[in-house]
C-alpha cells in the first residue's frame, strides 16, 4: 500500500499534449502531490442529508446502478437494471415504482441506463432492444423509439442525448461520444471509434452530470468535460501513465493484464467523476476515492470514508444533478455496526432518530454539501 503512495505522490501530474482524437482548447495545469489524507473530505464537507429508501415486499433495492437527484425526487436504476424507483427526498417514500418487463411496447428486459429531462420532467429509458423509452415522473408512458444501436450510458442534456460506449460484449468504444437530437432524428459523433476489449467497469458512472458532463475513456489518464459539441481536456492524469506493453496487453488479452503484477501499481482506470462548486471527486482502480481543489489543483487521495459522528463505513456513487452535492451509500448491515458518538449534532441525531431501518432495508443514501467557511482556511 505505501509504495503504491508514493508511486502515485510522485507520478500524478497533468502533462500538456492531449490525444489528438479530442478537439480540445482547455488549458493544461499543473498539479502538486497528492496526498494520502482520509481527513480532507469530511474537512470540506458536511453532511446534508440522510435518507432511508422505503422497503417493502415490491420495493427491494438490490443495489444502485445510476441515480438522478431532480428538486426532491431521486430517480433511481437498481442495479440489476430491471426496476426503476422515484423516491422523495424529505421523506424517502417511494412515489413511483417503474417495473414494466417484457417484449411489448414501453417493456424491457433490461435497461441499460436512465437520463432525465428536466424541462418535460420526463425519465428516459435506454432498454436493452435498443429502444429509448419515455415515461413521466408519475411512472405514465409516454413514447418510445428505435435506437438500433447498444450503448452503455445516456445523459440528456440542453435537449440532446449522449449515447456512450457503444457494446459488442466486453468491446467498447470508449473515446467516441454519439449525440442525439430527438427533435429532427439527427445523429453526431465526437471523438474516435477506437474499439478496446476491456471487461472492467467500477462501482459508479464511466460518465456522471453534474455542474458539467464528465467522463474518462477506459484505460485512459483524461479527465474529459463534454460540452458546446466537443470534448475538453482541463485535466490529464500522467501517472505513468500505461506501458505500451500493458496497454496493448490491456486491450488484446484483459484476462493477463489483470494477472499483471504491474497493474496494481498504475491507475489504468478513471470513473465517477463528479464536480462541485470547488471541487472534482472520482473514483480509480485504487480503493477510495481521489479529491480535486479547482482552485490549485492539489489532490488528495481518501483511502476510506467513515464519518466519525455516526460512526459508519460508506461508499461514494456519483450521482447526476446539479446540486452541488456528494453521494454516499451506506449499506444496511454496515449501518447497524455503527458505533455513534454521543457529541453528534442536534441535526443529525434528529435525522437517524427518524429512520426506519433494519438489516434487510434498502441502501441508506447520506448526501454531503461542501462547508460554508472561508476558502483560504478550507486546507
Amino acid at each position: 500500500m505505501m509504495k503504491m503512495f508514493y508511486l502515485i505522490g510522485y507520478l500524478i501530474l497533468l502533462y500538456g499534449c492531449a490525444p489528438s482524437i479530442y478537439e480540445s482548447t482547455a488549458t493544461k495545469l499543473s498539479i502538486p502531490m497528492v496526498s494520502k489524507n482520509d481527513s480532507y473530505f469530511k474537512n470540506n464537507f458536511e453532511i446534508e442529508k440522510i435518507i432511508a429508501i422505503e422497503t417493502t415486499d415490491e420495493y427491494l433495492l438490490s443495489g444502485i446502478k445510476r441515480i438522478i437527484r431532480y428538486k426532491d425526487k431521486l430517480i433511481i436504476l437498481e442495479r440489476k437494471g430491471v426496476e426503476i424507483f422515484v423516491v422523495n427526498v424529505g421523506t424517502g417514500k417511494v412515489e413511483t415504482h417503474i417495473n414494466r418487463r417484457g417484449r411489448g411496447p414501453g417493456e424491457s428486459m433490461h435497461v441499460c441506463d436512465i437520463a432525465f429531462d428536466n424541462e418535460k420532467e420526463q425519465i428516459l429509458i435506454f432498454n436493452d432492444y435498443e429502444k429509448l423509452l419515455y415515461f413521466g415522473l408519475d411512472g405514465s408512458f409516454i413514447g418510445e423509439e428505435k435506437i438500433g444501436r447498444l450503448f452503455e450510458n445516456i445523459i440528456y442534456d440542453k435537449g440532446k442525448i449522449a449515447f456512450y460506449n457503444v457494446r459488442e460484449g466486453y468491446s467498447c468504444f470508449p473515446h467516441s461520444i454519439n449525440i442525439y437530437d430527438p427533435q429532427n432524428k439527427s445523429w453526431e459523433n465526437i471523438g474516435k471509434d477506437t474499439k478496446i476489449d476491456f471487461p472492467i467497469r467500477g462501482n459508479g458512472c464511466l460518465m456522471v452530470k453534474s455542474k458539467h458532463i464528465w467522463y474518462s475513456p477506459i484505460l485512459s489518464s483524461d479527465l474529459c468535460m463534454l460540452g458546446n459539441h466537443q470534448i475538453d481536456i482541463p485535466y490529464t492524469l500522467n501517472m505513468l501513465s500505461l506501458p505500451d506493453d500493458l496497454k496493448k496487453k490491456a486491450a488484446s488479452n484483459p484476462l493477463s493484464f489483470i494477472q499483471d503484477k504491474r497493474q496494481t501499481e498504475i491507475i489504468y482506470y478513471i470513473h465517477s467523476i463528479r464536480e462541485t462548486e470547488n471541487f472534482l471527486i472520482f473514483k480509480t482502480n485504487f480503493s477510495g476515492f481521489l479529491t480535486m481543489d479547482k482552485k490549485d489543483s492539489e489532490l488528495h487521495w481518501t483511502l476510506q470514508t467513515a464519518n466519525e459522528e455516526i460512526g459508519v463505513v460508506m461508499d461514494y456513487f456519483p450521482h447526476d444533478g446539479d446540486d452541488n452535492s456528494i453521494l454516499f451509500i451506506i449499506r444496511p448491515d454496515e449501518w447497524f455496526k455503527r458505533q455513534s458518538n454521543q457529541s453528534m449534532e442536534s441535526y443529525l441525531r434528529k435525522q437517524i432518530d427518524a429512520l426506519n431501518v433494519n438489516e434487510e432495508s434498502n441502501p441508506i443514501l447520506v448526501f454531503y454539501k461542501e462547508k460554508e467557511k472561508i476558502r483560504a482556511f478550507s486546507h
